[in-house]
């Protein structure tokens, strides 16, 4: 029993082996992909392109060697509920800058952190807001960014072509929320409209 129970073991995982096989090219066939052969390509340059599609999405290095001893700012902005990049690595290297650089790194880069939003935009989210200027305002005014307002885009508030479907029906079309500096986080006062960003200051959790 014990050599017939072996031989059955093996060939179950035999069979399954070769399913997963015929299910794998059946899946590549069907959107042309082949894992193998396809996906080492995002490492791929040329003459033309001489820095592959995985580089450009790698995060810098964290010392940022150029930028700091430049006196240049950085404001980086990530969605908490981006699908394509995790807020996750974004937050692990600010917190490698901050290491680096101590109390001294909120003078080069800025991260803030956009609840709820998506790959750059959507979500239910408040993601409507002006880093251009807060960056401008830093660079030329030396005005360190702490908190930006951000509005939320729902019916009604902004051009239907605009409207994000996603924000939820029980908020103000435009509401307004604070986006704090990380660590910081808003917190509501305990008094005031909760539809309105004045009504919440920036905190350390």
């Amino acid at each position: 029993m014990g050599a017939n129970g072996g031989r059955s073991c093996k060939s179950r995982r035999g069979l399954h082996r070769s399913w997963q096989d015929i299910q794998s090219r059946e899946h590549n066939a069907h959107v042309g992909f082949n894992v193998d052969t396809d996906a080492p390509k995002i490492y791929a340059t040329d003459s033309t392109y001489t820095e592959s599609s995985m580089s450009s999405m790698t995060l810098p290095e964290p010392t940022l060697p150029r930028l700091v001893p430049n006196h240049g700012k950085l404001i980086v902005v990530h969605g908490s509920a981006d699908p394509v990049f995790s807020v996750n690595d974004t937050i692990n290297w600010y917190e490698s800058f901050r290491a680096r650089y101590g109390n001294n790194a909120t003078d080069t880069v800025r991260l803030f952190i956009v609840p709820g939003m998506s790959h750059s935009r959507g979500g239910p989210a408040t993601d409507q807001f002006d880093m251009v200027d807060a960056l401008v305002n830093w660079v030329e005014r030396g005005i360190a960014p702490n908190a930006i307002t951000a509005k939320a885009r729902g019916k009604g508030a902004v051009a239907p072509a605009a409207v994000n479907a996603e924000v939820p029906s029980s908020w103000s079309p435009g509401r307004t929320r604070p986006l704090c500096a990380y660590p910081e986080v808003p917190k509501y006062k305990g008094s005031g409209d909760i539809e309105t960003a004045s009504s919440f200051s920036c905190v350390t959790p």
